[in-house]
């Protein structure tokens, strides 16, 4: 059986009599990257959170591999939660935790795994980010872009077969914000995980997804792949594709 499915089913979400997305629906096959764009503070993130446990929406259903998420006990939800990594826009690191430390955590509270294979583990995950030359450093003592990838590999350090990323370029210059692209690719191919991710970054949004959905104004609106999205006739799409902070259409084939 293939895992990573994610349904969401006439999914609402309000907060204090205000409605932050309206119903929508939204299919996500195994393996599939989907990206969400769209202006700040339209619920791009709400979305991530339903979808990875954080916060019930007002109505409807959120199936993972055909479970309701919010309808499981306590206990069995939190064993799907294990299929998912998220990666949070602050990277969400602990900061009195060495880098290595950091990618042990989620493996000595929920594996049974012994010291010998979480070390093992986090030795890979250094590598594969390119910070096994800093393990014993503390977050504050590296760079962003090594925070973000130390990030990523604690979000991916239970092999999840969702894995949910929050502009995970935010903050960063454009030749660093494809070297994590790149990253993130590699690793979703090296763990055929399903990935949905987070950002306001066209170039990028370009670069990582295979469909792109469009959320504003309270809306979900699916604008299809990379190249319909480049197309799209919706007047709002086409203004934040083409304009956001001067953007051509050359600059987002880079």
């Amino acid at each position: 059986m293939i895992l990573g499915k994610v349904e969401l089913q006439n999914v609402k979400v309000s907060f204090n009599g205000e409605t932050l997305l309206k119903e929508f629906n939204l299919k996500i096959r195994p393996q599939e990257r989907v990206i969400l764009i769209g202006p700040s503070g339209q619920g791009k993130t709400t979305i991530l959170k339903v979808i990875g446990g954080l916060f019930k929406p007002t109505s409807g259903q959120v199936l993972i591999d055909d479970q309701d998420l919010y309808q499981l006990r306590e206990k069995d939800r939190q064993l799907i939660s294990r299929k998912m990594g998220m990666l949070f826009q602050k990277n969400a690191l602990f900061d009195s935790l060495t880098v290595a430390d950091n990618i042990a955590f989620p493996l000595r509270e929920t594996t049974s795994f012994s010291e010998e294979e979480i070390q093992n583990k986090v030795n890979s995950f250094l590598t594969a980010v390119g910070l096994d030359h800093v393990p014993h450093l503390h977050p504050d003592k590296i760079s962003g872009g090594m925070q973000k990838r130390l990030g990523i590999a604690r979000a991916l350090a239970l092999d999840p077969k969702i894995i949910l990323y929050d502009d995970p370029t935010a903050g960063l210059d454009p030749v660093t914000s494809r070297k994590i692209i790149d990253l993130l690719l590699s690793f979703q191919n090296k763990i055929s995980s399903t990935l949905i991710a987070v950002t306001n970054d066209m170039a990028r949004a370009y670069q990582l997804a295979q469909r792109i959905l469009f959320v504003n104004e309270t809306e979900v609106l699916e604008t299809g792949s990379p190249e319909q999205t480049r197309q799209h006739e919706n007047e709002k799409v086409h203004q934040f594709v083409r304009g956001k902070n001067g953007t051509t259409q050359k600059d987002l084939h880079s």
